[in-house]
């Protein structure tokens, strides 16, 4: 019950703060739930049963999260431990998140076996920043597919997402354990930003 609870607020609030460029995929999923006029009203009255519908996608994440191997687990919790509350931190989490989401275990492939439209379209409301940055083609992909229905579309996209994640674990890996050999954290924190995070546009 504490859970379902927690769970209508995180959707509340993501939904009333949405951003704009999330808007037109946000309106695409409560379209789906027969809430065309989207009154506040209207939402709480329709919340819990969003939120029962979507439980199960979300804990494809966490699946993903334990199953997937595309980030060195002893390497990435040390890369946390060095750069904490830094561009460097925040690049590490948001890889392995999408990773998790994109790997053979996860959400998006959860969401493409089972067709979950709402969940697709949840997705991509709520994508953070440095997300859609690594990976722009699930929005390409999902303005197609508004329009054609096509899973084809997601699918092609999610395996891009996947590699792209695997190529910035493999080098966040690659940078840290040369760093270490040199016994050089500022080296190695240089080496990230200009191979990985400038590229993004993160300074």
């Amino acid at each position: 019950m504490i859970r379902q609870e927690s769970a209508k607020l995180f959707l509340w609030d993501q939904i009333f703060y949405i951003k704009k460029s999330g808007r037109r995929a946000l309106t695409f999923a409560l379209e789906h739930f027969g809430l065309r006029k989207q009154r506040p009203e209207d939402l709480h009255n329709h919340l819990a049963r969003i939120v029962a519908s979507e439980t199960e996608t979300y804990i494809y994440h966490e699946l993903g999260e334990l199953l997937d191997t595309g980030f060195d687990r002893n390497i990435w919790r040390k890369v946390i431990a060095m750069f904490p509350q830094t561009p460097i931190e925040f690049l590490a989490r948001t890889v392995k998140d999408l990773l998790a989401d994109t790997s053979d275990y996860g959400l998006l492939r959860y969401i493409i076996q089972h067709r979950k439209t709402t969940s697709l379209a949840f997705y991509v409301a709520f994508i953070e920043s440095l997300t859609k940055e690594l990976f722009p083609e699930i929005i390409d992909a999902f303005k197609e597919f508004t329009q054609t229905l096509n899973w084809d579309v997601i699918a092609q996209a999610t395996a891009k997402g996947y590699s792209t994640a695997s190529y910035h674990a493999d080098a966040i890996c690659d940078i840290f354990q040369k760093g270490k050999k040199k016994n050089n954290k500022k080296w190695i924190e240089n080496e990230i930003a200009i191979r990985l995070l400038k590229p993004l546009g993160v300074t």
